[in-house]
């Protein structure tokens, strides 16, 4: 938020003001905060945007950090006798209107902006329109609470209905663009057509011109999601919507609209109806109770009870009753970030100053622990670069368009009773679900990242999240994505990254196929005891394409938490093997489209328990292997802990292996 600092002397009772001091002050007990060229740029965090983003709320802030005095607008407004109620009426038909205020002017005299005036309204961002409308921005800037002023003669019947949106309904707004309104946006409507989209943009229809005598000025509070939702379904985003949907204190808008009537009625002329329209129950006053010993104890200072409640006047709050161990205190109403006793504490400790609290270290030994989670990941971590995949660290959202495009795949993985996690309030709509997997952010990265290299690895750490029925199932993920000219190359490499993973890590798995959707070829890898540790594929074109990427991609991703489960960090020691090791080496040639891990299982199968070790060595087409095939080569290890093998034995359990193979694959040996 931006401030003039000349204006802000309108609300201190300050004559000077060190302003290069006064920014140092508020570094250190409120926000960030630069000067420049006679302007404070305050870094206003969402929790304070309510009082904070207004000269009123600013300067009064200022006064409890600094103590320049703080001294609030005079509101001075004369009614006439003409009844608003006989001129006007408001139906509130949405409990998404929390409160809705309105006063009625009559006979104002329009007219183009004076100097000062104009000058204002453009250094706060928005053009000058005319006196009204400036106005009417002015006091938005003044106490943070956006007011809309309706040209009363162009409301048919006399009566304003603020409800939800219907199907298919449209309005003309401000900027001549005819809006489609979804349905269930808190709209602004006579009894015919919509006049404005609540907290967002009024209409064409209803604007202020310099024709402009009957004015109806408007004042509310409304459900800052529904704001926020609508504003990112029109994509119209504006400096009001920006405030409803950081909430609207029901007191600055209640004090803003009797200000700008005021105003309005100085400089512009005309009569003020008798009474406002009022809709909606105040809160009740929360009673906080602050225990003195409770302060001491969680800020570390030793502080006297007459200094708690000193620091705590000044945040203006009321305190209503005092013993010798606590105060039960009223938050001021434009404070909606004070409910608990420690949201006090913090004023306290915020106000006292941190640099005033001195740092004590423990006189205690600790027993430093590492979380065995973090431990995990850091292994896998450092495996994954040492094979040479580069970290990426990606967002933890997704665009919703790009979740639907992976739903069947998500489906398959985690089960049919799977859902995406939506962000309530997200930053944008190209984040706005929480991601369940971890390889579409690589698969981007391997985009961005194509124009320096042809073989590209990369992989991160990461959470992913889904609903499971009425349960949200959170996971520490592990992912790679390889992408290389070659399809087979890939596929070789993803392969043999995600068995020396497991190698090194101790753990035995075991590959089975499986149709996974958005996959051409996909395999899930098991554990001993059946454990779901996760899964690698080559991605099919069409999804490939989907991400601008020419080359074929391998992915492969685990599920660390079901990893940790069996994963032991103590270290194993084994004898040195007694007995010498026979090497093998077979070749085969098999359909281009077969599986390697189908000839591996055979293996495997057919070794008995004196094979120690396969290794997949090559993958070969081309030259005199014929067009659809392609020639596989293994290294075959094996060894006996009890003797010295013997050639014989090793070719009676090769024959076996190479008859299987021939008779259920029709192999070829090379």
């Amino acid at each position: 938020m931006i401030f003039r600092t000349e204006d802000i002397k309108n609300y201190i009772t300050a004559k000077s003001i060190n302003w290069d001091k006064t920014v140092e002050q508020l570094n250190a007990k409120l926000f960030e905060t630069t000067y420049n060229n006679n302007m404070l740029e305050v870094d206003v965090l969402p929790n304070r945007y309510s009082d904070l983003s207004s000269l009123v709320g600013f300067s009064r802030e200022l006064h409890a950090v600094c103590g320049c005095g703080f001294k609030e607008p005079k509101i001075k407004l004369k009614e006439s006798r003409k009844l608003l109620e006989n001129f006007m009426s408001v139906s509130v038909k949405t409990p998404l209107c929390k409160q809705y205020f309105g006063r009625m002017v009559f006979g104002v005299k329009n007219k183009q902006s004076p100097k000062w005036l104009a000058e204002f309204v453009r250094a706060y961002g928005f053009n000058s329109v005319n006196l009204i409308v400036d106005l009417s921005n002015f006091v938005m800037i003044e106490y943070g609470a956006p007011l809309h002023v309706f040209d009363a003669d162009t409301i048919p019947g006399k009566k304003i209905i603020v409800r939800e949106a219907e199907s298919d309904e449209s309005f003309r707004s401000l900027s001549d663009k005819n809006i489609l309104v979804s349905k269930g946006a808190v709209v602004i409507a006579d009894e015919t057509e919509v006049l404005a989209l609540a907290g967002i943009q009024g209409g064409w229809k209803s604007q202020t011109t310099l024709k402009t005598k009957n004015i109806f000025i408007e004042a509310a509070v409304f459900d800052p999601t529904s704001i926020y939702r609508t504003s990112r379904a029109v994509k119209l985003q504006t400096d009001s919507s920006y405030r409803f949907e950081r909430k609207v204190v029901r007191e600055n808008a209640i004090f803003a609209l009797d200000r700008l009537t005021a105003l309005i009625q100085e400089h512009a002329g005309g009569e003020i109806a008798r009474g406002k329209v009022e809709h909606g129950k105040e809160q009740l006053k929360k009673l906080v109770t602050v225990l003195f010993e409770k302060v001491r104890s969680y800020s570390g200072i030793n502080i006297s009870a007459q200094e708690i409640e000193n620091l705590i006047l000044k945040t203006g709050s009321t305190i209503i009753k005092k013993t010798k161990i606590a105060l039960t205190v009223v938050p001021p109403a434009f404070r909606l970030d004070l409910a608990i006793p420690e949201d006090f504490i913090e004023e306290v400790v915020r106000l006292y100053g941190l640099s005033h609290i001195t740092s004590v270290f423990s006189s205690k030994g600790m027993i430093a622990r590492e979380d065995e989670m973090f431990a995990l990941q850091d292994i896998v971590r450092s495996l994954l670069v040492q094979s040479g995949c580069f970290e990426f660290v990606g967002y933890s959202f997704i665009a919703d368009t790009e979740e639907k495009i992976l739903q069947k795949t998500i489906q398959d993985l985690y089960g049919k009773d799977t859902e995406a996690i939506y962000a309530l309030n997200p930053m944008s709509q190209l984040h706005s679900v929480y991601r369940s997997l971890l390889f579409p952010t690589l698969v981007k990265n391997l985009k961005e990242n194509a124009v320096l290299a042809k073989d590209l690895r990369v992989c991160e750490i990461g959470n992913i999240g889904v609903y499971k029925g009425n349960n949200i199932i959170e996971a520490s993920h592990a992912a790679y994505a390889i992408s290389m000219p070659r399809v087979q190359d890939a596929l070789l490499e993803g392969k043999g990254l995600a068995r020396l993973l497991f190698e090194r890590l101790g753990i035995s798995v075991h590959i089975k196929n499986s149709d996974i959707a958005g996959f051409e070829i996909a395999a899930k890898m098991y554990g001993e005891e059946n454990q779901d540790f996760g899964y690698i594929g080559l991605l099919e074109k069409e999804l490939s394409s989907s991400y601008d990427i020419d080359q074929r991609v391998v992915v492969a991703e685990f599920d660390l938490n079901e990893i940790l489960k069996v994963f032991t960090f103590d270290v194993v020691f084994q004898a040195i093997p007694e007995f010498p090791a026979i090497v093998r080496d077979v070749s085969y040639v098999v359909q281009e489209t077969m599986p390697v891990n189908y000839i591996e299982q055979e293996l495997r199968h057919g070794g008995t328990e004196l094979l120690e070790r396969v290794e997949l060595v090559d993958v070969y087409q081309g030259g005199e292997i014929e067009k659809d095939k392609k020639s596989i080569t293994f290294r075959l290890v094996f060894r006996a802990k009890d003797r010295s093998l013997k050639d014989t034995e090793i070719n009676s359990i090769l024959q076996g292996i190479n008859k299987e193979l021939i008779s259920r694959y029709n192999v070829v040996l090379r």
